[in-house]
């Protein structure tokens, strides 16, 4: 595979990559895992500057392609991937005391978020010749994670005390509110589509599993906000909602996993749509390592013990799909490698294999 063609597949979805290693690495340091936690935040803090890099030089070299996926409803909310890596695996950094580095990367998701919160809605919205709810997939829910990624960085980080720590505070419960609500609209646009319109099987991509992941990571903010000084006048206000409607998303989020295990088994066993490696697989890693996380930290602040348990016995099927999935990432990179210089040898144009 040459650069361009190489540059050309390399789309923000990519970031997942980040956003799913970052998160095992979060489950298995609660898990008391030190190993395989310090191994995943090595792969996860690599792998962010690399395609920090080669983002840059994409748009650098290939702007009108990142033009036109900025516009394009199936392509445009991915970007939110960038602001929820950086996110995930600041927050990750902080935990290990590179308190510099975390914060550089939650400004950085920070300020991502606040460009591409209001950039990317406007494209689409502003775009012609959209196909209408045909274009809706479960990358739009990004936008929930990034938006609850912000606050779940900026609760880690905010002072207990002081003027800084209730403005930090405020930022928390006002995006955790955002993202909630963002991901009631989104989530009602997503099971019309899934409902009312005939479905291929190709169609249902592995970032449907992100309907649970943000009901995951949407907990986890709640968790953060419920874990803050109580006299603070907008977490004694807000406590109450954000505790009750955790409890809720995490109800369905638990709920909608047998749903999304059955409709994977109805396509790649009944449908037979063959299972091959893309970068969307790592949407279906993040929610699991996500769900482990959210859970321990919800069920230790609220007092519900069982919780602990659950989030061992996912923690597990989150290592394993990781695992899994880089495997299938290192073959697919290796065999993208080799065909290049084949195809050239044979005066074959090189066809791209890594999907946005």
């Amino acid at each position: 595979m040459d650069v361009t063609t190489a540059l050309r597949s390399l789309g923000p979805g990519w970031f997942a990559l980040v956003m799913a290693t970052g998160i095992v690495s979060t489950a298995a340091a609660r898990q008391g895992l030190a190993p395989i936690s310090t191994a995943t935040l090595v792969v996860a803090a690599v792998a962010f500057p690399v395609l920090a890099v080669l983002s840059l030089l994409r748009a650098w070299l290939r702007p009108a392609l990142v033009r036109d996926e900025l516009t394009s409803p199936r392509h445009a909310f991915a970007a939110f991937a960038v602001v929820a890596g950086a996110a995930v695996l600041g927050e990750r950094l902080y935990e290990q005391g590179a308190e510099a580095v975390a914060l550089a990367l939650l400004a950085v998701a920070a300020l991502g978020w606040l460009v591409l919160g209001y950039a990317i809605p406007s494209l689409v919205i502003v775009t012609a010749g959209k196909s209408g709810l045909a274009d809706a997939d479960g990358t739009w829910l990004l936008w929930v994670v990034a938006t609850q990624g912000i606050s779940t960085g900026t609760s880690m980080v905010a002072p207990p005390t002081g003027a800084l720590g209730e403005a930090a505070a405020a930022g928390a419960v006002t995006t955790w509110a955002v993202g909630v609500v963002l991901y009631a609209v989104l989530l009602t646009l997503l099971l019309v589509r899934l409902l009312t319109a005939p479905v291929r099987p190709h169609e249902l991509t592995t970032p449907y599993w992100i309907i649970m992941g943000a009901t995951a990571i949407s907990v986890l903010a709640g968790s953060r906000i419920l874990e803050l000084d109580r006299e603070l006048p907008v977490v004694r206000v807000a406590a109450p909602v954000v505790e009750g409607t955790s409890l809720l998303l995490w109800s369905f989020g638990t709920w909608t996993i047998p749903l999304l295990v059955l409709l994977g088994f109805w396509r790649h066993v009944l449908r037979r749509d063959r299972l091959t490696y893309t970068p969307q697989l790592w949407a279906l890693v993040f929610p699991l390592g996500m769900y482990s996380v959210a859970t321990a930290e919800f069920g230790g602040v609220t007092g519900l013990r069982f919780m602990a348990v659950v989030a061992r016995i996912e923690f597990w099927p989150a290592l394993a799909a990781w695992v899994a999935v880089f495997a299938a990432m290192v073959v697919s990179l290796a065999r993208a490698g080799r065909r290049g210089p084949q195809a050239r040898c044979a005066g074959a144009r090189p066809r791209p294999t890594l999907d946005r």
